[in-house]
């Protein structure tokens, strides 16, 4: 229905893989794991890649059929944020930055100059910049909005760890506690670099309440398992019921006209509400949406001087809104016209009794009535209007 932008269905998803990092700082490292760190993330990454070209292949008909896009989400930090986001950016996977501070003020925290240097440098190629509202009073909150925020931000976790529990508010153990929680699935990569990677995830034994490391929700980094989370994670549920629905949404068109104005009709006659043009144009809906996005960007981006790409989520949005407005107005029709006509039957029943010389012409007429009643209703049952 998004006829002003040019689109005859629904716009499909694009296959995207957002993987988030958290992990301890430079200091933390020794140096022979610091020079290992960036070749072992890589492979990680180029794993994930590997992945999920398989996954969207084997999924191609529930996605649009641009290539695979890989986002990395990292809060920048001296250590392995920033040795991931470089491996990613190599990688091309495109860069988005979620800062506890304001990042002036986050820059304070660097101490070494080569930091405060890949710091403005990956600043620099991120596509997106998130500054949270951090404060230095309450320095440990700020961190861990940071790392909430890369958990929401991503699909998958990686988590350079030592495994240790958390020994303050903020740090990567809480992070990876966060994660695991919501069900998002870590990449545990030990500091001692003595144990290969390891998939931290609880769907993996959903049964098991799983808070931390558990050997239950543990599995092998590799290609099968790496795949298994990536389905499970990016494709539709594997419900027939749901991928029914799916492609039912996805063979949507674009309709510039609503036949079924009984609802707003019956508004009018009440005094409710006035019978517009609107009533039974798409395009009124169109723009009424637009005002909609225009006063959104207005009252939320533009105030706050944020930069944000919508353009897809605006398009899918408008097709859900107006579908759905489409089909709340026609199962509204259907019930009035189902109403009305029974009142309609009744009093052609009443009037047998009146003229009943007529009485065979009266009982065609509920006969047709009735027919159209029972009609009505089995075609939105079909379509499910309700």
């Amino acid at each position: 229905m998004a006829r002003h932008s040019g689109a005859a269905s629904p716009p499909r998803v694009p296959f995207t893989l957002c993987v988030g990092i958290t992990g301890h700082r430079h200091e933390a490292f020794s140096a022979e794991y610091l020079s290992r760190l960036p070749g072992q993330i890589r492979d990680v990454l180029t794993m994930m890649m590997r992945g999920a070209t398989v996954v969207k292949a084997a999924a191609a008909d529930w996605f649009a059929p641009d290539e695979a896009r890989f986002v990395f989400v990292s809060a920048l930090a001296d250590g392995a944020d920033q040795i991931a986001a470089e491996a990613a950016l190599d990688l091309g996977f495109s860069l988005q930055a979620a800062l506890p501070f304001t990042r002036d003020e986050y820059r304070r925290d660097f101490q070494r100059a080569e930091a405060a240097t890949r710091f403005d440098a990956l600043i620099g190629k991120a596509d997106s910049v998130l500054e949270l509202p951090g404060t230095r009073a309450s320095e440990p909150e700020a961190y861990m909005m940071a790392g909430r925020a890369t958990v929401a931000h991503c699909d998958i976790l990686i988590a350079v760890w030592d495994g240790l529990p958390a020994r303050g508010r903020g740090g990567t153990a809480e992070v990876v506690e966060l994660a695991i929680k919501r069900g998002s699935p870590v990449i545990h990569l030990a500091v001692d670099g003595k144990r290969p990677a390891q998939i931290v995830w609880s769907a993996f034994d959903p049964m098991v309440v799983t808070e931390g490391l558990q050997a239950t929700a543990e599995r092998p980094f590799d290609a099968a398992h790496v795949e298994q989370m990536l389905a499970a994670e990016l494709c539709p549920p594997p419900d027939t019921q749901e991928r029914r629905f799916i492609k039912q949404f996805a063979k949507e068109r674009a309709r510039g006209y609503r036949a079924r104005i009984e609802y707003p009709l019956l508004l009018a006659v009440t005094g409710v509400k006035r019978f517009k043009p609107g009533n039974f144009r798409d395009a009124h809906c169109a723009a009424q949406i637009d005002e909609e996005w225009r006063q959104y960007r207005e009252v939320n981006l533009d105030q706050h001087g944020a930069e944000l790409t919508h353009d897809l989520l605006k398009e899918a949005y408008s097709w859900s809104d107006r579908l759905a407005g489409e089909f709340a107005q026609t199962y509204r029709s259907g019930h009035v016209f189902n109403f009305v006509l029974g009142g309609i039957a009744v009093c052609i029943g009443l009037s047998g009794f009146m003229a009943p010389h007529a009485s065979l012409q009266l009982a065609l007429v509920e006969f047709i009535i009735t027919l159209s009643i029972i009609l009505n209703t089995k075609v939105g049952v079909r379509n499910e209007w309700h």
